[in-house]
């Protein structure tokens, strides 16, 4: 069988459209270039322990469709496209035609950087089916917290359940990690809903200075706007962000973060797996 890479990234999505190459890893002791495998272009130089991430997120930030082998029955992810006409099946070898046989893709990502993935009926608390290349106008996804924990040396806040389902942010800290994500829903046109019975049952207590450990940021309704509140659990101390959206609210608590010289400390560490199919 033939290797593929672990990630397809073309340097024609990342810089130069005329490129035909893959952008790949190439590692120099403690660092990294991100460098094309055609015309030898290093795109940006790394911690090799940030490498794969950086690549891996670089790939989610491109349109993807999956296609499910007729024959042995397993889901061909292929980045950079939208759908397939033919393909060779990455885990039986064996090669399909998708016109001739009338298949319909397992699911689709949107044609905009980091689209989430849908499938049509496997996903019943999203308020879409399918959503078609090109479609500007992203999904709602129901939340009411976000989720923070280490990802390799970043952290990674994530609403929604999973990183295809849902949309996520990193940084090095986590006000880092909550404007990343802010700037992802905004790109992906992604809206959060809080429910409606979610408002906020106290009046935060701003504290400055110092630090909280924590792994999650609650969401909470009040007054018409959104509140985006980080502090110990079952605690009415803490910091929060106030805006018409969520990410309008993440922002504010990023920035009140930073400026209440007040550092989260996230204790939770996920990985995450992601096997050649």
């Amino acid at each position: 069988m033939r290797d593929y890479p672990d990630f397809i990234v073309p340097h024609s999505d990342h810089g130069d459209v005329e490129c035909c190459g893959l952008v790949m890893i190439e590692v120099r002791g403690d660092k990294a270039d991100l460098q094309c495998n055609e015309c030898g272009v290093i795109l940006k130089t790394v911690s090799a322990a940030e490498a794969e991430q950086m690549l891996r997120k670089m790939e989610a930030a491109q349109p993807s469709c999956v296609e499910r082998c007729p024959y042995c029955g397993q889901a061909n992810t292929f980045t950079g496209f939208t759908e397939m006409k033919a393909y060779t099946c990455r885990s039986c070898g064996r090669g399909v035609d998708v016109e001739e046989r009338g298949i319909p893709p397992v699911g689709v990502n949107r044609a905009c950087a980091g689209g989430p993935l849908s499938f049509s009926g496997d996903h019943p608390d999203m308020d879409a089916d399918i959503i078609n290349p090109g479609d500007l106008h992203g999904r709602v996804l129901p939340a009411n917290e976000v989720d923070l924990c280490w990802d390799g040396n970043l952290i990674n806040a994530l609403v929604g359940p999973d990183l295809v389902v849902g949309v996520s942010g990193f940084g090095d800290a986590v006000h880092d990690a909550l404007r990343d994500l802010a700037d992802d829903l905004v790109q992906e046109a992604v809206w959060i809903e809080v429910a409606d019975q979610a408002e906020l049952p106290f009046t935060p207590t701003e504290t400055s200075g110092g630090s909280i450990q924590t792994n999650v940021v609650r969401l909470y309704r009040n007054k018409g706007q959104i509140c985006a509140f980080v502090g110990p659990e079952d605690s009415t101390f803490g910091v929060s962000g106030f805006g018409d959206s969520v990410h309008d609210a993440l922002r504010q608590l990023a920035y009140n973060l930073v400026t209440k010289g007040v550092w989260v400390e996230v204790t939770n560490r996920r990985e995450w797996h992601f096997e050649k199919i």
